[in-house]
């Protein structure tokens, strides 16, 4: 009788529960955004990978008008018009507007004013959902040649919607 308990109890303590580290908490890629943005700064479409939703903004590895990942942009909500956020990965140079999918690539959610999205968790579709460690921070800025996060008006911008 005493042997089902305690065996329960060693079971028990033998099993830990542990939160896993910073850089555990990522995964092989965040969605693609396409935002329409508008600002005092700069007014375009701005295509690229979500890295983390910061309060109040998008972090976003943006692309250049042939796919390529050029900066590292920090979209403020206030500032996006639309958008939509797509799974896959998309042909190079195929971003060209907000309301057409690229070829390849499947919508997974459709952004309205201020990058508000409808029944999608869009903060669990980045890659860093529980934000960016500055470790990674760093290494992704490196690649980029920046030293920072860049703001909008640096931001490399298509001018059709």
């Amino acid at each position: 009788m005493t042997r089902l308990p305690l065996l329960t109890l060693l079971a028990l303590t033998s099993c830990t529960v542990s939160r896993p580290t910073a850089t555990e908490h990522y995964q092989a890629e965040g969605v693609t955004v396409v935002l329409a943005v508008r600002s005092g700064e700069a007014s375009g479409v701005l295509a690229g990978e979500l890295l983390t939703i910061e309060p109040g903004a998008f972090l976003v590895d943006a692309v250049n008008q042939i796919g390529e990942p050029v900066r590292v942009v920090r979209v403020p909500m206030r500032d996006i018009q639309r958008g939509a956020a797509y799974s896959g990965r998309a042909p190079r140079g195929e971003f060209r507007s907000v309301t057409q999918p690229p070829p390849g690539m499947r919508r997974v959610a459709r952004l309205g004013s201020a990058g508000q999205a409808r029944r999608v968790d869009l903060q669990s579709l980045s890659r860093f959902p529980y934000g960016v460690p500055h470790e990674a921070l760093a290494r992704i800025l490196d690649a980029r040649v920046q030293t920072e996060v860049a703001d909008l008006g640096f931001a490399p911008l298509r001018s059709s919607y």
